[in-house]
């Protein structure tokens, strides 16, 4: 792999870390404050991946010259599906099993219209499919609205100036239009943060990325930033960063903060782009990038058994500090090794047979 660019599959290591984390400490509320609303803001992580992803794909189309609809969206879909899908069938098969077991809540949610909105991508479209029916669907579903946008977005936006009005207009639309929803639309009280989840409140973060790509293409070319002046930023931004996730978000913010994290992970990333330091960039955390989609769609699995065994062992306690460690450990753990089968024997699959069909196609045309 390209040295230059190990640092987004780094990032991505990162996020998933912390989108894993988030969904342990969550089964532990009595933690002492500052560690639950640090590991709690660990789902932040999915900003990171968002900004990541439009950053690599706007990379990509570059080094490609143009845009060929028909080769992104083959491609795209090869990327995504075939480890989704399959995820679809192994939570599907998982609820069956409690349904059986007498947890008669399991396949409440499997409605025609939810599996539809699910298996199309579109479940983050309809709030009472927001989560689809597998766990996490939401970021999914608002990455696919993504790849719809960009042709859009990539024709008319070809230089830093235009990124950044891209940026500030969705921006703008993102606040203004979730703002009237709270205020104009009735909604489900259990699902009061949909309008967080929602693509017009989640596609500034893909601006983001888009932003990031130009302001790195911009520096390789003035070199502005020293690696010294780099290590500051990045440094501040990290603890920025730990500070913003202390905070208990209220109000507005409740809705809105993902922006603050965007920025400074934009900020981060930038950083990270001119110095490499290996603390953020290393082996381990480049492979866990790579393998981090197989990790999003499974570690949810892990989560809830581990749960249940510490619970039948009875080693549960919400506030204690021992418990937490070994359940947070046991689900990167088995997480990563699910992954690393998940990755080569599915997605990678996947990824192929995508790009076969591809050079297929343009062999044809």
């Amino acid at each position: 792999m390209n040295k230059k660019i190990e640092y987004l599959d780094a990032l991505r290591g990162l996020a998933i870390l912390g989108v894993m984390t988030t969904h342990v400490t969550v089964a532990f509320p009595e933690l002492l404050p500052i560690i639950f609303h640090i590991g709690k803001n660990g789902s932040r992580g999915v900003q990171l991946f968002f900004i990541v992803s439009a950053f690599t794909l706007m990379l990509s189309l570059q080094r490609a010259g143009k845009l060929e609809l028909k080769s992104f969206y083959i491609k795209r879909f090869f990327r995504i599906a075939p480890a989704f899908y399959m995820a679809f069938l192994f939570y599907f098969l998982f609820n069956v099993i409690k349904y059986i077991l007498h947890q008669d809540h399991a396949l409440s949610g499997y409605l025609t219209s939810n599996v539809i909105g699910t298996l199309t991508f579109l479940n983050v479209l309809r709030m009472d499919w927001l989560f689809s029916l597998v766990p996490g669907g939401w970021s999914i579903s608002n990455e696919f609205l993504f790849y719809l946008v960009l042709p859009l977005i990539y024709l008319t936006c070809r230089s830093l100036k235009k990124a950044s009005i891209w940026l500030i207009l969705t921006m703008m639309a993102g606040i203004i239009l979730t703002v009237l929803s709270l205020h104009y639309y009735t909604f489900d009280p259990r699902l009061h943060m949909y309008y967080f989840y929602w693509f017009p409140n989640q596609l500034p973060i893909f601006c983001m990325g888009i932003f990031l790509f130009f302001v790195i293409s911009y520096s390789k070319k003035a070199r502005f930033l020293s690696s010294q002046m780099a290590n500051i930023f990045l440094w501040l931004s990290v603890f920025l960063m730990i500070a913003l996730s202390t905070m208990k978000f209220e109000g507005y913010l409740l809705y809105f903060n993902h922006y603050l994290y965007g920025l400074l992970f934009s900020l981060f990333a930038f950083c990270l782009s001119v110095t490499q330091t290996k603390i953020f960039v290393n082996h381990f955390l480049v492979y866990i990038g790579q393998i981090s989609f197989s990790m999003y769609l499974i570690h949810f699995f892990f989560v809830e058994m581990l749960l249940k065994c510490l619970k039948a062992l009875r080693l549960y306690e919400p506030g204690n500090i021992l418990s937490y460690v070994l359940m947070l450990l046991s689900v990167y753990i088995l997480s990563i090794i699910a992954a690393h089968f998940s990755y080569h024997y599915l997605e990678w699959p996947g990824i192929q047979l995508g790009r076969k069909w591809v050079k297929k196609l343009n062999r044809q045309s």
